[in-house]
């Protein structure tokens, strides 16, 4: 009886206890299989679903000279890092795009379409066309919701980017838009 007594009086404790250890323990997981953010590339793709896994997987069959690791991940992913303002790449509906311009760099790529020139002058690719409903990368991306609007999506390099100069951003943008 002394035991439940002591254990009613400490509970709290306890749980706070394996908070901060599962806290810790995901702090340390993402320490330990992450890398710099000049030796990655980042995908940003704000869409209804996105098999992150599988497309980084394809796009790490190709990897440059000097990147470690290629990364795709949902915009929801970077709600609680800075990450979001170290990707290279965006995938955004029409109604992000107009939303975050600002964030857009003004870079050219070899692309088989024109791009659409944004307010402040930035270009952002086409990828998929809600109308027709084709696109790029449709094995990965979900981008029509069930129940929701259907817009068109835009592939965009980011002014954040730490790979512009060395031309690596335009690269991962290539080598996304290049996907079937």
């Amino acid at each position: 009886m002394r035991f439940l007594k002591n254990l009613g009086a400490i509970w709290h404790r306890l749980v706070l206890w394996a908070m901060v250890s599962v806290l810790f323990c995901a702090w340390v997981f993402g320490y330990v299989n992450d890398t710099r953010p000049e030796k990655k590339l980042v995908v940003f793709v704000q869409a209804p679903a996105l098999a992150d896994r599988e497309l980084t997987l394809r796009l790490e069959e190709q990897i440059p000279q000097g990147i470690r690791m290629i990364r795709a991940h949902h915009m929801d992913y970077s709600l609680f890092d800075d990450e979001i303002t170290r990707a290279d790449v965006y995938i955004l509906p029409r109604s992000a795009v107009e939303k975050y311009t600002d964030t857009f760099a003004d870079a050219d790529l070899d692309l088989p379409c024109a791009p659409m020139r944004l307010a402040d002058g930035a270009p952002a690719w086409p990828i998929y066309d809600a109308a027709a409903g084709t696109g790029r990368c449709t094995e990965y991306i979900t981008y029509a919701a069930p129940d929701g609007p259907n817009e068109d999506y835009f592939l965009v390099l980011s002014n954040q980017s730490t790979h512009l100069d060395d031309g690596l951003a335009a690269w991962l943008a290539e080598r996304v838009y290049s996907i079937d």
